[in-house]
């Protein structure tokens, strides 16, 4: 296509409410239209999840997996 989107990836809040744009940029001699019902970007919409955080005094105090700090010992 002689046109493309802006490859910045951005990231919306949870709280946003507005409309979300695209940006397009004609790299060709001629002109486009681009309709309403063209599929011109996509969207990738994920949970994003903050786990619970603990303070410990001393760190030697934690129980680790068998696999050691970073395993999942699963």
């Amino acid at each position: 296509p002689p046109f493309f989107t802006s490859r910045a990836t951005r990231v919306i809040d949870a709280d946003y409410r507005c409309l979300v744009g695209v940006v397009l940029f004609n790299h060709s001699e001629v002109g486009f239209a681009v309709k309403p019902s063209d599929r011109v970007a996509q969207m990738i919409v994920q949970v994003i999840v903050t786990p619970e955080v603990a303070e410990v005094e001393d760190l030697d105090t934690i129980v680790w997996g068998e696999g050691g700090l970073g395993s999942t010992s699963i």
